[in-house]
């Protein structure tokens, strides 16, 4: 027998064992027939779990659907449009009303020493009292009344009638529309219930008095909540009987819970005078996707879970881990390497809803529309059989997952095999015997050959397979040594381009930029607080300095060099140059809050760099600066030669502004005027009207800015 294998090829060799083997196999599973059994059990597993998903996603879409549909009627209740009409009646007459000063520091003191310190939980920004205390007269007086001066403590406000100390009408319709607005938020379960004048956006009522009373959603501190998106959402498209919902964020008024809202338009006759919003509770949706924690009742069993995530990839209903073991849970979620601030939030407001983060393949599924079951990795790391699809609620692009542990829902499968295992275990032995008694003839080559193969995809491109046979083993040894050899020269050849590929693209781009174009990216951003700079380089002598490149080239050369090193100090980034044009943005690389003072600063210290240089190099160059603010887009473009671009209307403002500006002068937008009209002084240009742009000119006193050292201790 051994002589016989000898004299054949590998080929043969190989194909005789693996028919032998395949046959025996065959016959074994052919006689068991236990796949049919497992096909069987699994399709009732998926069935399973498909059906409970199916029938939470009834349930959560009839839910909104409900609630939409009472929102529209009540919009529509004659109540409704009389309270918003006399609320905000009420509400203009303490527009002309004032504090004392105890009383305003009676306000101050609510922000800084109850409101700050309870949302300084969820956040990381200090700055509470500054952001959110009211700077409207007309903000202070209400929130006084209704809100500071009110005898009950913070969650129970609702529970004051009528303010004994407000003099306004405001007083008397709250005393008789409160009562009936608190029983029907109530009577609904919604967390709160919000009047809003249509006209300006003031918040007139709201049943629980929290730091959004009396605000404007037009240019309020909560403007951009999901309340303040709502409300200008409903003001720009008023439409009888339709109702919008906005999905949940993070709501500062509620100490950073999150909060989704409802809203519709009230009509009187056919003109829309008001608002009524709800905001919307997460009990009813977490009693509905936990199945009031009776997971094994509703098919889940004891690992099983249905969960709701937004278009964010956040969750929109609680984790059942959560609620089974916090402590195992929170440890877990450290684990897997979630942040800090994420687990305290979750810690503190006891919740996973918009907090837990969701990354799996059948969340991505689920948003592109799809549905199905597949086994998938949860977003704790488990090993779970998952279905999903999307929920077909008007507004929300949420999706509905619904999992089981892998283990628990094969469990009848694996019962199954261990059955068949037992019965087969004597073939399985035989059939393994033989195969290792056929492989010991052919088997020591190919380890040499593993071995090599290991060795190269470890890195050593030096690896040599010594092998002397002249069949099949002896031919592919000498092909993988030639192999060896061209991946060594290749690889060779690929680290030098490599580096000098690196080296030129951090030319090009920003260092930011070039490392996401370096990891496969696409960078295509759309940027929503940027500030541009155009700062035009003149002199008196440009006809002298047109004549002589080579003395205009060195200028440029050195003044653009030190507005570089100038822009590092304030965190402004060279964008591009076009002749003598410099462009720089800030806000585009890393996000600031400040990028407008930032760019001003940098904008004041460059027109200083110039006269230094100046008079160091007796020039007479002088600069035209122009800047705006607002939202750009931003990308790379081309693929043999890239280039990093922004574009959109700050782009093009800026440059107009540059355009109008004096030589030493520096000219903003409306935009930037509007944001640090309380840090400098600007004296509006009217000469700009007919090109429908609103510029204002920086005062000379404001060249004087801040040192590096001085910039430094201020960030």
């Amino acid at each position: 027998m051994k002589r016989i294998f000898s004299n054949l090829s590998i080929k043969s060799r190989v194909t005789l064992m693996l028919v032998f083997v395949t046959l025996l196999s065959s016959i074994v599973i052919g006689l068991l027939g236990w796949r049919n059994g497992q096909i069987a059990l699994e399709q009732a597993i998926v069935k399973q779990l498909t059906s409970v998903r199916l029938s939470q996603t009834l349930q959560i879409e009839e839910y909104f659907n409900q609630i939409i549909r009472h929102t529209r009627t009540l919009a529509e209740d004659r109540m409704m449009v009389n309270a918003v009409k006399q609320f905000k009646i009420g509400f203009n007459v303490g527009l002309n009303r004032t504090l004392t000063t105890e009383q305003h520091q009676r306000v101050s003191q609510f922000y800084e020493k109850q409101f700050a310190p309870k949302l300084a939980l969820s956040h990381d920004n200090g700055e509470f009292p500054i952001l959110y205390r009211p700077r409207r007269n007309v903000t202070s007086y209400f929130q006084y009344h209704y809100l500071v001066d009110n005898p009950y403590p913070m969650g129970s406000k609702e529970g004051m009638i009528e303010s004994e100390n407000d003099t306004t009408f405001y007083s008397r319709f709250h005393k008789f529309y409160h009562p009936l607005l608190r029983n029907l938020q109530r009577e609904f379960d919604y967390y709160d219930l919000f009047l809003i004048d249509m006209e300006s956006l003031n918040v007139v009522y709201s049943v629980f008095k929290e730091t959004d009373f009396a605000t404007s959603l037009s240019d309020g501190p909560y403007r951009e909540s999901g309340l303040g998106i709502l409300a200008q959402e409903i003001k720009a498209r008023p439409e009888r009987g339709t109702a919008k919902i906005i999905d949940y964020r993070v709501y500062a008024p509620s100490y950073g819970a999150p909060a989704a809202f409802v809203g519709a338009p009230i009509f009187d006759g056919n003109e829309a005078v008001g608002i009524l919003a709800f905001q919307l509770p997460a009990d009813r949706i977490n009693s509905v996707m936990t199945n009031q924690l009776s997971w094994e009742k509703n098919g889940l069993g004891k690992t099983g879970e249905s969960f709701l995530v937004g278009p964010d990839k956040f969750m929109r209903s609680i984790s059942r881990p959560f609620l089974d073991d916090k402590i195992g849970y929170t440890q877990r979620l450290r684990d897997n390497g979630v942040g800090v601030q994420t687990i305290r939030n979750i810690q503190s407001f006891k919740t996973t809803v918009l907090f837990q983060p969701v990354v799996s393949s059948s969340v991505n599924a689920a948003m592109e529309g799809k549905s199905g079951t597949h086994l998938a990795t949860n977003y704790l790391g488990d090993s779970v059989l998952s279905s999903y699809g999307p929920l077909e609620v008007r507004g929300l692009d949420w999706s509905i997952v619904s999992e089981i542990s892998e283990d628990e829902a094969f469990q009848p499968i694996r019962q199954l095999q261990r059955n068949i295992l037992v019965w087969g275990v004597v073939l399985i032995l035989v059939v393994a015997f033989l195969a290792m008694a056929l492989a010991r003839f052919f088997v020591r080559p190919i380890e040499k050959l593993t071995q090599g193969a290991q060795s190269l995809a470890s890195g050593d491109n030096d690896t040599h397979v010594d092998l002397e046979s002249d069949d099949e083993f002896g031919e592919l040894a000498e092909c993988f040594n030639s192999m060896s050899n061209t991946i060594r020269t290749q690889s060779d050849d690929i680290t030098t381009l490599g580096a000098e590929n690196n080296r030129l693209l951090h030319n090009i781009l920003p260092p930011e930029i070039a490392s996401r174009v370096l990891n496969g990216e696409q960078v295509a951003d759309s940027l929503q607080q940027v500030s541009i700079a155009n700062l035009k380089l003149r002199s008196s002598g440009d006809e002298a300095l047109a004549a002589n490149p080579a003395d205009t080239a060195q200028h440029l050369t050195r003044l653009f060099g030190m507005l570089d090193e100038l822009g590092e100090s304030y965190d402004v980034e060279r964008y591009k140059t076009m002749g003598n044009l410099y462009i720089a943005a800030c806000g585009v690389t890393q996000t600031r809050l400040d990028h407008s003072k930032r760019v001003i600063d940098f904008a004041a210290a460059a027109a200083k760099l110039l006269m230094s240089y100046n008079t160091d190099h007796r020039t007479d160059f002088s600069l035209q600066t122009g800047i705006d603010s607002g939202a750009v887009s931003a990308g790379v473009i081309g693929t043999r030669r890239f280039s990093f671009e922004l574009w959109g209307g700050v782009i093009d403002i800026a440059y107009q502004l540059c355009s109008i500006a004096d030589r030493n002068s520096i000219v903003v937008s409306a935009s930037v005027q509007d944001r640090l009209k309380t840090f400098y002084d600007f004296t509006a240009l009217p000469d700009t009207a007919n090109s429908g742009i609103r510029a204002y000119s920086l005062d000379k006193h404001a060249l004087d800015v801040p040192t590096r050292e001085g910039l430094a201790q201020s960030t």
